[in-house]
């Protein structure tokens, strides 16, 4: 049922989930995209990514939609942040 995704728990129930390296991640949108990768959205909607930093390191990152109710997210030295 899930061809070409991957399959995540939703309450218990099992969903499909994108496999696109989470660039249509649920509703997040934003600059994000261009700088972070491994991009993912669990089933309470918080974003998390492994995000470039100023220095090319790779930073592990979240959002919750509490902190970001706009769906934007952007990247700030390797860690997630609201764009408004």
């Amino acid at each position: 049922q899930c061809s070409g995704y991957r399959a995540g728990n939703r309450d218990g129930n099992l969903f499909c989930e994108s496999d696109d390296g989470g660039r249509s991640a649920s509703r997040w949108d934003g600059s994000f995209s261009q700088t972070c990768r491994d991009i993912s959205v669990d089933s309470n909607g918080t974003l998390t990514a492994n995000c470039r930093t100023m220095s090319g390191t790779w930073h592990r990152s979240s959002l919750s939609l509490r902190q970001c109710g706009s769906h934007q997210a952007g990247n700030r030295d390797g860690n997630l942040f609201c764009e408004r």
